[in-house]
């Protein structure tokens, strides 16, 4: 059923999709040109056909060129007739017979329309802006919006859950829970001088950067420092 993957592959409206002509396809620029949508805002946009809907449609394009001819500009991709598609002249309508024996044979229970919304979910885990998926799927309402955006933070919180300061090594030093780098161990009443401070932290203006994979010599600072650590009336800790 060819239908199912172009509306999984293109967000399509199921609408959209049965009135395609084989004009508003374009195998050689990979493009779909949806016609008359159900807003201004879909009407007329682009979507881009990516490598495993172009592979579906040459296939589609196969058993129509068997059973119709080459086809026609105006011809439609999804042909009217029942029980099988019988004129390329009109478009098919109702599609529930064969859609109801999909979800029997796939025990799954969902909506033509479900398949819309699994396309959006896919854009939004991947991180797609929402104008773009505006402009690939046409108008969506608020709340859908909203919904999506919800899904694309927590993917962004889960790409995100990679990134760690603290890769796995065999041990860890006293206080470098944060890097796996020896840190020089300071109490909070040790009492040094200026040139053990600087040899140990880094001299005032050029404090030494501990590890290269941290750039910012205050995030440094913070990671390593005892809370309230002061040498001769300098802090050195975070405030609690």
């Amino acid at each position: 059923m060819t239908l199912v993957p172009v509306l999984l592959l293109t967000g399509m409206r199921v609408g959209e999709a049965l009135s395609l002509a084989w004009g508003q396809i374009d195998l050689m620029d990979r493009t779909i040109t949806v016609g008359r949508a159900k807003t201004a805002n879909g009407t007329g946009r682009v979507i881009p056909i990516n490598g495993d809907l172009a592979s579906i449609l040459a296939a589609h394009r196969g058993w129509f060129i068997e059973r119709f001819g080459e086809p026609r500009p105006e011809h439609c991709l999804f042909p009217w007739g029942k029980p099988v598609p019988s004129d390329p002249t009109r478009h098919a309508t109702d599609i529930t017979w064969g859609w109801d024996q999909l979800r029997k044979d796939a025990m799954v229970s969902c909506r033509l329309h479900d398949l819309r919304h699994t396309f959006a979910t896919r854009l939004a885990e991947a991180g797609v802006p929402e104008s773009t998926m505006l402009a690939l799927m046409g108008h969506m309402s608020r709340a859908m919006l909203e919904r999506y955006s919800h899904i694309r933070l927590a993917a962004k919180r889960d790409a995100l859950a990679a990134i760690t300061l603290r890769p796995d090594m065999p041990e860890q030093t006293q206080n470098s829970d944060v890097l796996p780098v020896k840190v020089p161990v300071l109490n909070a009443h040790t009492d040094l001088s200026e040139r053990q401070v600087a040899e140990n932290v880094g001299e005032r203006g050029r404090n030494r950067t501990f590890n290269l994979l941290i750039k910012s010599q205050l995030l440094c600072q913070l990671s390593y420092a005892p809370a309230s650590l002061h040498v001769k009336g300098v802090c050195l800790g975070v405030p609690q």
